[in-house]
């Protein structure tokens, strides 16, 4: 298992930006470093305030002198060589295997990064783990901080089994929950997550659980999870908001609609492994 470690700066600057947008990024670069660690390693998430100088503003080919936010997420996982690096924020451009992804997610990010006129920088070598740097433009403009009401995004350490169908949502899940400390397994569909949670249901603290999905589907699935253990705690995923499908589900302790919100799904499922 990779350890992940967050060094974030307590007066950070403030910048301009969508919120969803820069979750995403946080997100895709996290998930891209847990691919690099197949055996575990050292993902380290930092943010910053960084004045840029004429002078060091020439070892960064394209950012002005000025003052910026900076997200840092690095690695020590396997490193890229320089031919990859060249291509790595291409769409559908990937080193891994056909059923790993697309190869959107950092093409993903750099457009991203574009858009709220910012640069991404990458340092990696072979071997060596790769570090992302991105240099947000710092913001002094006076908003409405509705953010300040809103409580710190929480983490844990309890076992949570995912069982979602899509592979990218599925990848997605593991890295933000895995992010914040979980530990997190997974499985592709209902009938593999029951023998697992047949096997292993006392470890498991918590379940997040795709509704719609080919053969058994999610509902049989949390009915026989209970069979099982009938003080199971779940959360349901889908993509379908309709109020008639959840009231069918009141076994499960929540509902989160995808494409779900980083901070929306880990708040969910800190608030459902608190209950009593």
């Amino acid at each position: 298992a990779s350890n992940v470690q967050r060094l974030l700066e307590p007066h950070l600057g403030r910048i301009t930006g969508d919120e969803t947008q820069l979750e995403q990024v946080l997100v895709n670069l996290a998930f891209n470093a847990r691919d690099a660690m197949p055996d575990g390693g050292q993902l380290n998430i930092e943010t910053g305030n960084e004045i840029v100088t004429p002078e060091t503003s020439s070892s960064l080919v394209g950012l002005d002198p000025g003052e910026y936010v900076v997200l840092r997420v690095t690695d020590t996982g396997t490193g890229m060589d320089e031919a990859t690096q060249k291509r790595m924020f291409e769409p559908f451009f990937t080193t891994k295997d056909v059923d790993k992804g697309a190869g959107l997610g950092l093409a993903m990010v750099y457009g991203i990064v574009k858009s709220h006129r910012a640069l991404i920088f990458c340092e990696s070598k072979p071997g060596a783990g790769t570090s992302f740097r991105i240099y947000f433009p710092r913001s002094y403009v006076r908003v409405r901080n509705t953010a300040s009401a809103r409580p710190p995004v929480p983490g844990g350490s309890e076992r949570i089994l995912l069982v979602e169908d899509e592979e990218p949502l599925r990848r997605q899940g593991e890295a933000i929950m895995g992010s914040f400390g979980y530990d997190v397994v997974s499985e592709p569909d209902a009938e593999s997550a029951l023998r697992r949670f047949a096997d292993e249901h006392e470890s498991i603290d918590l379940v997040v659980l795709d509704l719609i999905m080919p053969g058994t589907g999610g509902q049989k699935c949390l009915s026989r999870m209970r069979k099982i253990d009938p003080k199971v705690k779940v959360v349901i995923t889908s993509g379908l908001a309709d109020t008639k499908r959840r009231t069918e589900l009141r076994a499960a302790k929540a509902f989160v609609a995808k494409p779900y919100s980083v901070g929306v799904l880990l708040q969910t499922i800190r608030a459902v492994l608190d209950e009593a």
